[in-house]
């Protein structure tokens, strides 16, 4: 007998299809999860979610993360959210018991998940502190602030953001902000969301027990000049709407003289 889901996991896709179908095959070996899959697909090429409980959304371009995301989201069916990359595969943990905390903890709108190497090492920048420009110049010369909280081994409450890598959130609230903001085209938007999650008195969490292989390159293979513009783009975005012009300015000014 069929369940009615209570999780639609989104997956948006770029140039990762070799690695999309990995995805979603680890995530059948999860005991009693009652999952639709939502693949909102920009490559060129097409795609079709073997899965049956599924759909596939093909787009002509390449749009984005923030508005593929919301893509998925506007047709899924469940309670919760969980926004995948493609280049992730289950390591461990229950999501069942996530999703069960989350429906006990409503002041709680979004969890984020340990993310590992395929060595099997945790990943750093999982979570972390709010981003601020004296906190980005911070990061290059010092001990990053957020490293105490991705280095955690237990669930903690009081992180102002987690990847979108693997991350999981309450479909009420997260329409209630109206999802992602569509201006950034990759990279911040998750930092972006848990802000403005934040700012509406919900917590963001971060749950180490839940782990995700993440393999890494899927989208961009060796083009790092390309995966660094859009990143630092989208950083100075961020600043600049959270902390205004001036503050944009200095970070695009730090960008120039250390050549990023």
């Amino acid at each position: 007998m069929f369940n009615q889901p209570n999780l639609s996991v989104i997956i948006v896709n770029y140039k990762s299809e070799h690695l999309l179908n990995q995805c979603i095959a680890s995530l059948k070996h999860i005991p009693n999860s009652y999952i639709e899959y939502i693949v909102v697909n920009n490559s060129p090429n097409n795609f079709e979610c073997p899965e049956k409980n599924s759909a596939t959304i093909q787009n002509e371009r390449n749009i984005g993360f923030g508005s593929a995301a919301n893509q998925g989201a506007r047709v899924a069916s469940a309670p919760y959210l969980l926004f995948l990359n493609p280049d992730t595969r289950w390591h461990s943990g229950d999501i069942q018991n996530t999703v069960c905390y989350m429906e006990k903890h409503p002041e709680i709108a979004i969890i984020g998940s340990r993310l590992l190497s395929t060595k099997n090492v945790p990943q750093p920048w999982n979570c972390g502190s709010e981003v601020t420009v004296y906190d980005i110049i911070r990061n290059n010369i010092l001990t990053p602030k957020s490293k105490p909280f991705w280095e955690s081994e237990t669930l903690r409450t009081d992180v102002a953001w987690v990847s979108g890598g693997a991350l999981f959130a309450r479909t009420e609230d997260f329409f209630a902000i109206d999802g992602f903001d569509e201006n950034f085209f990759l990279y911040f938007e998750d930092v972006d969301l848990c802000r403005r999650m934040r700012q509406k008195s919900k917590l963001i969490a971060f749950d180490p027990k839940i782990r995700f292989t993440h393999i890494g390159g899927g989208s961009f293979g060796k083009n790092i000049r390309k995966q660094k513009k859009h990143y630092y783009q989208s950083q100075r975005y961020y600043i600049q709407k959270h902390f205004g012009t001036g503050k944009a300015n200095t970070l695009k000014l730090l960008h120039w003289l250390t050549k990023k």
